[in-house]
Formats: C-alpha cells, structure tokens, sequence
C-alpha cells in the first residue's frame, strides 16, 4: 500500500512541497498465488462531495440495496449498505 499527497486540480501530481492540500492517492497492489498483480487506486478527501455547495441542484447516492425473490415460495432476501465516499458529522 501507498500513500501520497496530490495535488486537487491534477490528480497524477505527487506534492513534494509539504503543504497538505487534504487529497491523498492510495495504490493498493495485490498479487494472486499465480503471480498476477491487481492494483486498485483511490483517493481520500478530508471532506466529502455532501460537505461541498453545488453549483446545481442535484442527489447524492448514500445507500445502495437490493431485495432477491427466490422461487414461488416468497422467500426474500434483502440487503443493503452505506456508501462510505463522504466524511459523517458526529
């Protein structure tokens, strides 16, 4: 795993000047027992997109479910998480 800073307007950026502009990049990389790599990269923000003023009226996605119907006899599944891309108030 790997952690930089970067800089918000240029995401490919590393900042080398310790002047923390609250975005960091993270690489993960993983590699499977026939040695193929899979890297995934994210970033991390110290606010949210719902801590932000839209310039437009829009929604934000804060929960994704679904409900699974199996067979005639009505038997249900149903599940569902929080979407952890924002930062929560206490």
């Amino acid at each position: 795993m790997n952690v930089e800073q970067v800089v918000p307007g240029d995401l490919s950026v590393i900042q080398n000047d310790n002047t923390d502009k609250g975005l960091r990049r993270i690489t993960i990389t993983v590699t499977d027992p026939q040695s193929n790599q899979t890297t995934l990269i994210g970033f991390r923000s110290e606010t949210g997109v719902m801590e932000h003023n839209p310039e437009e009226a829009g929604t934000f996605v804060t929960w994704v479910g679904t409900e699974l119907d199996v067979g005639s006899r009505s038997i249900k599944f149903v599940g569902g998480a929080n979407i952890a891309n924002h930062t929560l108030e206490p």
